[in-house]
């Protein structure tokens, strides 16, 4: 066969680039395409590319060879320099494909972004994978199966392949059994506090044993640790258990006004406590203040709790409640600074005095300051952090809670317009419409709002109000606008309906989970502006679509 570029006429090997390139050009042109085998192709590491410098030496060689331009000497350096140009990029393409295959499996090893909710009681840098994806991962990288979206979701498993929990006593004996843990939680989370309290209670006696009874405790300590032989030496029914283990143990208190004393240095409360029973059996408890008391009387306990996320909740309010207590205004300080106008207003609202509407407004401006804090709640646990914190607050509670009152006299103004045009729909065929948009104000704007709803809500609340209004002046204009209004409204319903039953499945220790469907729940009420009174705006971007999204996990 003849070379590609023979007919090129007599260009010489040592002619310049340009001209081999055209050459090699005419020559490429010329060659015929090939149409493609059904059969596997070779791969494309063996195939030559006629551009590459190989092909070009190998071109001259063989037309060297063939014309005898050159001796045998110059056309063997010829065919060397192409087998080792060769050579070298074999080997230059399977390092970059190797360096290719290593970066995928680093990739798909570390994800490339971080999904899944935060771990509670962490606020930044620790994330739980979404089971789905984390099980995804691993079982491509252990068995080498890919598991498709759709093969998950329509997963059921049959009874005897799936787990069963059983909770036993003390005894041994078993209380109850289930497949669902979350829900078998839930039965016992009574009975689960009860053994918390019983282990501490048991490392008190011990702690009193060991001291040879010179140290008992108050009669305070021991109505916390409440039982029939609180604090002293348990019955153990002739059965001889393991010795209990020293441990700490933190008194239970009530009607605290300020930080507690502890007994320790700093008077710190202490995150977690361990003990065994007499039994063998080892408890872990959390210690942590819980609310008191109302707002307008704002008083803490300290309880020793048998879950972390449990303990992590109750530790905010009653670390609040203190807060407020050391640093609350009195009811005239606050109120002066009304107009006659603002005080006309909110003396209309749902509240039944001022007393009590200044105690929730400045209950909901310490917890929206907590959450702005340069520390967490939970990490606030010594009586120098809680002086640091009180003081913190102290210099911005009183224009805080002037914030969050005038946007109460902005809902409240919007809800006494919305009662009047209540008043005025007469049709019969609006009774529907009429009773769903005043159950849903009064969900809004009831007496104790302002330490319900979400600081972060609180001023988009009049907007809430007035889109039922709106609502209601729209619906009233025809049949066919009551009619679309009836189609937007089961829409809402239907998803509402879902994400409260979505979030009462969710188990308690899945805290990022409940509060993704907790904001979810506000979301719709975006979404009621949006259907109803769309001029309005809302704050974020929503749809049904991206409800269902939040649903789906």
């Amino acid at each position: 066969a003849e070379p590609i570029g023979s007919g090129a006429g007599s260009v010489q090997p040592a002619e310049d680039d340009a001209r081999s390139a055209e050459t090699i050009g005419r020559g490429a042109k010329s060659v015929e395409p090939v149409e493609p085998e059904p059969e596997p192709q070779v791969a494309e590491e063996e195939e030559v590319d006629p551009r590459s410098l190989e092909a070009s030496l190998g071109r001259s060689a063989a037309w060297a060879s063939k014309s005898g331009a050159a001796d045998k000497r110059s056309i063997a350096k010829m065919k060397k320099a192409a087998q080792q140009s060769e050579t070298k990029q074999k080997a230059s393409k399977q390092q970059a494909a190797e360096t290719r295959e290593n970066k995928s499996e680093s990739k798909s090893a570390a994800p490339s972004e971080i999904t899944g909710p935060k771990i509670p009681g962490t606020r930044e840098g620790e994330y739980l994978p979404h089971f789905f994806g984390a099980f995804v991962r691993a079982a491509h990288e252990v068995k080498g199966v890919d598991v498709r979206r759709d093969l998950w979701d329509d997963l059921d498993l049959p009874t005897h392949v799936t787990p069963t929990f059983v909770a036993v006593n003390e005894q041994g004996r078993e209380v109850r059994t289930a497949h669902d843990l979350t829900w078998l939680q839930r039965q016992l989370s009574g009975q689960s506090q009860k053994a918390v309290r019983s282990a501490m209670r048991d490392a008190l006696d011990q702690a009193i044993k060991e001291s040879g009874g010179k140290r008992k405790p108050s009669q305070k300590t021991l109505k916390a640790f409440s039982g029939v032989n609180a604090g002293k030496p348990r019955q153990r029914d002739g059965r001889k258990g393991p010795q209990m283990r020293p441990v700490s143990t933190v008194a239970e208190q009530d009607g605290l006004t300020d930080w507690p004393h502890l007994g320790n240095d700093g008077d710190v409360l202490a995150n977690d406590i361990d003990a065994t029973t007499s039994d063998g059996l080892n408890v872990r408890a959390y210690p942590a203040l819980v609310p008191q008391g109302t707002p307008a009387d704002p008083k803490a306990g300290v309880r020793v709790l048998a879950e972390r996320t449990q303990a992590d909740r109750e530790h905010r309010a009653g670390l609040a409640r203190l807060v407020l207590a050391r640093t609350g205004l009195a009811t005239a300080r606050v109120s002066t600074r009304w107009t006659g106008r603002e005080a006309l207003v909110l003396a209309s609202g749902p509240y039944p005095n001022t007393e009590k509407l200044v105690a929730d407004a400045q209950l909901a401006a310490v917890q929206s300051l907590l959450g702005e804090y340069e520390k967490p709640e939970f990490k606030i646990r010594s009586r120098e952090a809680f002086n640091e914190l009180a003081a913190w607050v102290q210099d911005r509670i009183e224009d805080r809670t002037y914030q969050i009152l005038g946007w109460t006299v902005a809902a409240f103004s919007e809800f006494v317009d919305l009662d009047r045009e209540i008043r005025k729909a007469s049709s019969p065929s609006m009774i529907r419409l009429l009773q769903d948009v005043r159950e849903h104000s009064n969900g809004l704007v009831y007496d104790g709002f302002l330490v319900q709803v979400p600081y972060q809500w609180l001023p988009h609340l009049a907007r809430f109000v007035k889109a039922d209004r709106m609502r209601i002046q729209k619906a009233s204009q025809s049949a066919d606008a009551l009619s679309r209004d009836e189609g937007k409204w089961r829409s809402v319903k239907d998803i509402e309906a879902e994400i409260v039953s979505a979030r009462a499945q969710v188990p308690p220790h899945e805290v990022a989970r409940r509060r993704e469907l907790d904001h979810a729940l506000w979301l719709i009420e975006e979404l009621r502006v949006s259907f109803f009174a769309q001029e309005l705006g809302t704050s974020q971007k929503v749809s049904l679509k991206r409800l269902y999204a939040v649903l789906e996990g």
